[in-house]
């Protein structure tokens, strides 16, 4: 198997779409790609997703841990011809200023795996090679070779040759003028998903044809081959009596980390979906409702005018129904969205309401404590997870039990979160599930009680 990482020297370098390019090319050339992304991005995964066919997981050593990244990146390439890692902002950004815990560079190290730097070459002539040379040698990083972006012509980029090969260093694979790359569609949370736009397909194709054209893909190919291990730990859970959740999947809501997903399945869950965005009932065959992450904002008229959706899972919970729901699910179960100067009737589950801000209002990985026992786990167990928002709760009429103590990934107290009703959990902050092999088994054992 052929495994490489593209990294950035920092975010906006064109890492992103030279790593959906690079894939596209490779799966169009009939070979299988497995693609994963560092950190905890959910919309990146959408299009490497898209050009490789296959699911594209989060390599994340803060929520999870090393050991699980290592039996994820091992579990899902067994089968493969190549497998392409993108990397998250620069190549040693991560969670730690003071090292390089959780960065692109800690993925590589980890998994022993070569790095494709990504340089912006745009007014760069002999510097590229102090920069090579300090990104190589900080941590004695495995690069094997450059891509120089925003190249200004051809000459530039022969010039940039000849100073790494002066100094001894990783040679150019290819480079990119300034503009060759289409661009691909953006948000305030980053680039939009690739199933939001019909358009996006022709990007999709256009990003591999760039890509084949200047980028030495053969040379990627003859990179040396990375033993496919064996995982000494099968990534499972005991099996619990199966229990079916309903998942609400559809252009509002689709922010899932795939092996959360996994997780649920391996508990004992049958996982079924649904559509706020389409007006219906949901089942009354389920044990659990699961709203995650999205952009209820751009659908909040859609959502509002859905009554026998959000009757339905007003009733569920009236009927003592389990709701887990994360961000964009916790603006869904508010009693209002205000967008655009506008307001927007949701669930109403929780007497609050929320609004969406011109500017970001939180970026940052989370640790929460449970305050009490509740259906995600005991008192005092911890979950990790990442908070990115735009929006905020406000006229809060009524205090609501909060279950979460909340810190940051240097376990600073922030606040008081995890809103509760009932059976109905919602917060901003996405938990990866794998954070805690006991999340979520509390609720097996509850309903198991229930229907004693």
């Amino acid at each position: 198997m052929k495994a490489f990482i593209i990294a950035g020297v920092s975010s906006g370098t064109g890492k992103t779409s030279i790593s959906i390019g690079i894939t596209k090319a490779l799966t169009d050339n009939g070979l299988k790609v497995q693609t994963f992304k560092v950190g905890p991005d959910y919309l990146d995964p959408t299009w490497l997703k898209a050009a490789s066919k296959n699911e594209c997981y989060n390599l994340d050593v803060f929520m999870t841990s090393e050991e699980y990244v290592k039996e994820l990146f091992y579990e899902k390439t067994k089968n493969v011809d190549v497998a392409l890692i993108e990397g998250v902002m620069g190549l040693y950004d991560g969670a730690d200023s003071r090292s390089i815990y959780g960065s692109t560079a800690h993925i590589s190290k980890l998994l022993s795996l070569p790095v494709i730097l990504v340089v912006d070459a745009g007014g760069l002539s002999n510097s590229i090679a102090a920069i090579v040379k300090g990104y190589q040698n900080l941590e004695n990083i495995w690069i094997v070779g450059i891509i120089a972006n925003f190249c200004g012509s051809e000459y530039h980029a022969k010039l940039l040759q000849e100073t790494l090969n002066f100094y001894g260093l990783p040679s150019l694979i290819g480079y990119l003028k300034k503009n060759q790359l289409p661009k691909l569609p953006e948000r305030h949370l980053g680039i939009y998903a690739y199933h939001l736009n019909e358009e996006n397909q022709e990007i999709l194709n256009q990003l591999g044809s760039s890509i084949r054209e200047s980028i030495d893909i053969n040379q990627l190919l003859s990179l040396p081959e990375i033993e496919t291990k064996q995982n000494t730990k099968k990534i499972s859970l005991n099996l619990l009596p199966k229990k079916h959740i309903l998942i609400a999947y559809d252009d509002a809501f689709y922010f899932y980390y795939p092996d959360n997903l996994y997780y649920l399945k391996e508990l004992g869950f049958k996982v079924l979906e649904f559509s706020p965005l389409k007006d219906q009932t949901i089942t009354k065959q389920i044990d659990m409702l699961y709203i995650g992450g999205g952009y209820p904002e751009l659908y909040a008229e859609t959502l509002e005018k859905n009554y026998l959706t959000k009757e339905s899972i007003y009733k569920f919970y009236q009927h003592n129904g389990y709701i887990y729901a994360e961000c964009g699910g916790l603006i869904y179960l508010s009693k209002f969205l205000e967008a655009e100067d506008q307001k927007y009737a949701m669930v109403g589950i929780f007497n609050f309401s929320t609004r969406m801000l011109k500017n970001r209002k939180v970026l940052g990985y989370r640790i929460i404590k449970l305050k009490e026992d509740c259906f995600i786990g005991n008192k005092e167990m911890e979950l990790k997870g990442h908070e990115f928002h735009y929006s905020e709760i406000v006229r809060q009429e009524e205090s609501y039990n909060t279950i979460y103590q909340v810190y940051n990934r240097k376990r600073d107290f922030i606040h008081l979160e995890g809103y509760q009703n009932h059976h109905v959990i919602a917060s901003y902050i996405h938990l990866h599930f794998y954070s805690n092999s006991e999340c979520f088994k509390n609720f097996i054992t509850q309903t198991m009680e229930v229907q004693k």
